[in-house]
């Protein structure tokens, strides 16, 4: 073996007892770090396979069983839908818990009222409704134009939900529901329907002053001296006055919620709101 060949033989030794010595210290290094913060037993942090494959999600079946075990009697109302009742104060509300077909998430909603009448009656109702969802959160208001009814809605992901957070949900909206029932509650807080009101037309020669209450009472007044008192009815877009003797049929049609025209015969008679 000549002299460079000796040479290199002699550093590839060397590099391998260094390499050697870099492993024990290695080795010596973990191991007086293994006792620290664990105790000889496996760790009780290892993930299970369950949870190395993701978010456990509630089957329909462990959802039923959920809601039984809280104390809610469960109605099936279809394969995907259940419903329950929740009792906050003296309201007892109903409540629909949904799985989305995907299972991913579970909507609750509380259907709160049904507006009735026009629309536009309610147009104030709701829009204060809408600027509540945001104090509230993570709750929302929604309008259900096919059943015209106020319902209040929650989603949350169906991810390792608990019996508690479930509660937790429902106890938060029957909160909100009771506390926005002032404003969503039609019996406690009911708008004047469109029509109610003092309504007078006026020219050169008359007067006329139609009072329209909202328990269905009407007074008709003109500057003639004509004074006649009665009841009234919405029918079919007319306005049907009676009293005792006599009923009149008027149309109506409104060019917006301050001016109604009423039709007498051949003759259009524009009101306005006083």
């Amino acid at each position: 073996m000549n002299r460079t060949a000796k040479t290199t033989a002699v550093i590839l030794i060397v590099l391998a007892i260094v390499a050697c010595e870099q492993v024990r210290a290695g080795d010596m290094f973990s191991q007086g770090f293994a006792g620290i913060g664990s105790s000889s037993k496996p760790s009780d942090n290892v993930p299970s396979p369950s949870q190395l494959s993701g978010p456990r999600r509630l089957s329909l079946t462990e959802l039923k069983t959920s809601l039984t075990q809280l104390g809610y009697e469960v109605k099936q109302i279809s394969e995907r839908l259940y419903g329950i009742k929740v009792k906050r104060d003296t309201w007892t509300l109903p409540v629909i818990v949904e799985m989305t077909s995907s299972g991913k998430k579970l909507w609750f909603s509380i259907r709160l009222t049904t507006l009735k009448g026009e629309p536009n009656q309610h147009l104030d109702r709701v829009l204060k409704l809408l600027s509540l969802g945001g104090a509230f959160g993570p709750e929302f208001f929604g309008y259900s134009e096919k059943s015209r009814g106020i319902i209040l809605y929650m989603c949350r992901e169906n991810d390792s939900l608990t019996n508690v957070e479930i509660k937790q949900i429902l106890e938060h909206m029957s909160f909100v529901a009771v506390k926005t029932a002032p404003t969503w509650d039609v019996k406690q807080a009911a708008p004047p329907a469109k029509h109610v009101g003092t309504w007078r037309f006026q020219n050169d020669s008359v007067t006329i002053t139609v009072a329209l209450d909202k328990n269905g009472q009407f007074r008709l007044q003109n500057s003639s001296g004509t004074d006649q008192s009665g009841t009234y009815s919405i029918d079919g877009g007319k306005l049907v006055l009676v009293n005792k003797s006599e009923r009149l049929e008027l149309a109506m049609q409104w060019s917006d919620s301050n001016h109604l025209t009423l039709t007498f015969g051949d003759q259009n008679i524009p009101f306005v709101r006083t």
